[in-house]
């Protein structure tokens, strides 16, 4: 669902923010060409962006609650 990427990740921090008490690990595949996206709501302690060919990973690393 490459096509919807962006939308979803426009949300996914709002939606996922309730689910998510403690510290954890979020992944998110994406098109290299779409920027690493703002996730809003989650309390992020570390990220890391990396690209392998026409795809994009977002490592992000959650805060304890």
């Amino acid at each position: 669902p490459y096509a919807q990427a962006a939308v979803v990740a426009g949300v996914l921090g709002v939606v996922l923010a309730p689910v998510v008490t403690g510290p954890g690990i979020v992944v998110l595949e994406r098109p290299a060409a779409l920027a690493p996206p703002p996730l809003k709501g989650l309390e992020i302690a570390s990220r890391t962006d990396r690209t392998y060919g026409d795809t994009g990973v977002s490592v992000l690393r959650l805060a304890g609650a």
